[in-house]
């Protein structure tokens, strides 16, 4: 792709595809710069920006766009391509430097998105294609963007938690009881990949928004510096031999250290569908949220859809987690 350029009175604006990794320390200093404006926990080391930009759907060099004035980076946006059972989905991520906020840049960075998207929309499974994006419901500036492209807030989102000690004790939580014939097993135990990617597609199949991962992304994920395979656990069917349900967490501790708050994350917890209704989901959770806690974390995190229309929020609140902040979905049909 070529190099284009804007003129104002005030700078010149090019834009460029990503190259290497020297662009991706760039990214993540505009990041920590960002973050110091409008939320530490948006903060990234540049070892966290190099795994994010090698993930198999991310393709850099074709889909993550930088903006730079005098070579100096004021401004990314890039787009990743992942399917759905119904619709193809376009994410969308962008972020201007604070200091260059407020000058067009940032509608310049969603127009070369979105017209990389249509570049792409041969490689669209379905006829349905959208563009989705996330957004903090505290940064307005940024849902008046997505608002003047066209997007439109489809859903809510909540950051729920649950404290795990108090002034230095542990809080108490419920030992789990599984279902019958239902035996858990952490990944470190049995790193079945495959089991993991069946569990994960069929339990949110039917969830809002749900796109379907890969083998080859969750083989990229076990490389991340804060995976740990003892932090998560299948449920497995012993009779039938086949995994029942899943709960991963996990501890970002350099994160923890910028936001200055001991935390653990539920990133997952899903349930086949033959097995719901039994109480295995609440069992993962506290399985989760006591692995968390054996950990020494003050906090137990997730996020949760605030339409979830499998009972998932009663499930959250009944183990002790509370909404702390909310966050929504914008998006853009691109293709009805």
């Amino acid at each position: 792709m070529g190099k284009s350029v804007s003129e104002n009175r005030e700078y010149e604006l090019s834009c460029r595809t990503y190259r290497d990794e020297k662009d991706a320390e760039a990214i993540a200093r505009l990041m920590n710069a960002a973050a110091l404006a409008d939320d530490p926990e948006d903060a990234r080391t540049e070892e966290e920006v190099r795994q994010i930009l090698s993930g198999p759907l991310v393709i850099a060099e074709e889909n993550l766009f930088l903006f730079e004035v005098k070579d100096k980076l004021v401004a990314y946006g890039r787009t990743q391509l992942e399917e759905g059972p119904n619709d193809s989905t376009f994410l969308v991520w962008g972020l201007v430097h604070p200091d260059w906020r407020r000058r067009g840049i940032g509608t310049r960075v969603m127009r070369r998105v979105e017209q990389r998207i249509h570049e792409r929309l041969g490689e669209a499974s379905h006829p349905t294609v959208y563009a989705r994006a996330w957004c903090p419901l505290a940064r307005e500036d940024r849902q008046a963007l997505y608002r003047k492209m066209g997007y439109e807030l489809v859903r809510y989102f909540f950051n729920m938690e649950r404290p795990l000690r108090r002034e230095g004790s542990p809080i108490e939580v419920p030992e789990p009881s599984y279902p019958a014939g239902i035996a858990v097993q952490t990944l470190e135990e049995r790193p079945d990949l495959d089991a993991v990617v069946l569990t994960v597609n069929e339990a949110f199949r039917d969830h809002w928004g749900h796109t379907d991962t890969t083998l080859e992304q969750w083989q990229h994920w076990t490389n991340d510096p804060n995976h740990q395979p003892e932090l998560w656990f299948l449920a497995w069917d012993a009779e039938k031999d086949e995994p029942a349900g899943i709960c991963g967490t996990g501890i970002e501790h350099e994160r923890n250290a910028r936001v200055g708050r001991e935390e653990g994350w539920v990133h997952v917890l899903g349930v086949r569908r033959p097995y719901r209704q039994q109480g295995l989901g609440r069992a993962l959770l506290l399985t989760g949220v006591r692995a968390l806690q054996d950990e020494g974390v003050k906090w137990a995190m997730l996020s949760a859809d605030t339409e979830n229309l499998t009972g998932a929020l009663r499930l959250y609140e009944g183990v002790g987690f509370q909404p702390a902040k909310r966050s929504a979905i914008f998006r853009k049909t691109i293709r009805p």
